[in-house]
């Protein structure tokens, strides 16, 4: 039965049988018949040469059939090399769309990926959005896999886009443990949870949806990084709870930054170059990993090396970047190191005011550079400048 499952399996198998089972027959016939003429010298390896080469209707010529049996023989292999040809061609254009069809409606049961990103939910413009998503450090050469269930129109024009990476789509529920589960969620590097915009939800519902997705998030992976979108604060309280990473307010960003626009002339240029929006002002925001040697150092010191790099400016740090369980461990045992307890309780009750990927813009001189921080560089191209 295990056998029978196997050849039914694959569209290739059969036609796969059938064209090797034609190569022997035909190699032994040939070789029987012409061993007997006039080429004492042919082996059975140059007869399997010669069906092969006859089957694909190259024919060197280099061995010819002296027999009239060994030329009806060539007639068969040629007509069957045709056919089997065909067949194989056949088989491998319907396998090929098969697997396209399967892997564009999502209907993988799971894919084979490791410290890929994530993706659950579904934006409209979701093409788009990837499309313009440019390769960094934490995406390049890496995967991307979405977890939703979109309307299949919106996954067929996704799909006709190129992106600047591998993207996998997985149509099932990612509030549920089993739809993050075939995305291979225990061994993915990041997760971004969107207010998901593919369902006719109320705003309620789309909140509730990304909450009780991060809880599931991190009850499988506790130490993965969870990026997720609220459309509103109602929810934020649970999120933190939920020791979600990083949390965006959709409509409190876009109130904003509208409020911005109306109180100050050009605040909209100088968002989008922060964003690296602008043609004439190629800018961008980075993140950078601390040289070891400024740790524990003033942050006069570190914003003075990078001053010394063309074309950038720190702008300040982004500290606890790091698995926050760890830090908060190795902070309460940094705390505990002291013998004057006062001290170490004040430092212990400051571990409970940690913040995961906490941005401290324009620090004094004097501020102390923590471990598990990152400098905030605004970048800019001057060459790339019209």
């Amino acid at each position: 039965m295990k056998h029978k499952r196997l050849l039914h399996r694959s569209s290739l198998t059969l036609p796969f049988i059938f064209f090797t089972v034609s190569i022997l027959f035909l190699s032994i016939c040939f070789f029987l018949l012409e061993i007997t003429t006039k080429q004492p010298m042919l082996d059975f390896f140059d007869a399997i040469w010669w069906t092969i080469i006859t089957m694909s209707t190259t024919g060197y010529g280099d061995i010819v059939p002296e027999s009239g049996t060994g030329r009806v023989i060539a007639i068969i292999a040629i007509f069957l090399g045709i056919s089997a040809s065909s067949i194989l061609s056949g088989s491998l254009a319907t396998l090929l769309l098969r697997r396209q069809s399967t892997m564009q409606k999502g209907l993988v049961n799971h894919i084979v990926a490791r410290n890929h990103t994530i993706i659950c939910g579904w934006r409209k413009n979701m093409h788009s959005f990837l499309a313009a998503l440019k390769p960094s450090q934490h995406i390049q050469n890496e995967k991307i896999v979405i977890v939703a269930e979109p309307p299949q129109a919106w996954v067929d024009e996704f799909f006709t886009m190129s992106y600047p990476f591998k993207v996998e789509f997985i149509r099932a529920n990612y509030v549920e443990k089993e739809g993050l589960m075939k995305a291979r969620l225990p061994l993915a590097k990041k997760v971004i949870v969107l207010a998901d915009q593919s369902k006719d939800l109320s705003v309620f519902e789309i909140d509730s949806r990304t909450v009780m997705t991060v809880f599931t998030i991190k009850n499988v992976n506790k130490a993965i990084h969870v990026s997720a979108q609220l459309i509103e604060r109602n929810f934020e309280m649970y999120l933190k709870n939920a020791n979600c990473d990083e949390i965006l307010f959709s409509q409190s960003i876009n109130n904003q930054m509208l409020q911005m626009f109306i109180n100050e002339n050009g605040i909209g240029n100088v968002i989008s170059g922060l964003m690296g929006l602008l043609r004439f002002s190629p800018s961008s925001l980075t993140l950078e990993a601390v040289p070891e040697k400024f740790i524990g150092k003033e942050y006069s010191l570190l914003k003075a090396h990078y001053e010394l790099q063309k074309n950038k400016i720190m702008l300040g740090l982004l500290e606890n970047t790091s698995n926050f369980d760890e830090i908060k461990y190795t902070s309460i045992r940094e705390a505990q190191k002291t013998a004057n307890f006062s001290k170490m309780v004040k430092r212990i009750s400051e571990v409970k005011d940690l913040i995961p990927y906490k941005p401290v813009f324009v620090p004094s001189p004097d501020y102390k550079v923590n471990g598990y921080s990152k400098a905030i560089i605004l970048c800019n191209d001057h060459n790339t400048q019209q």
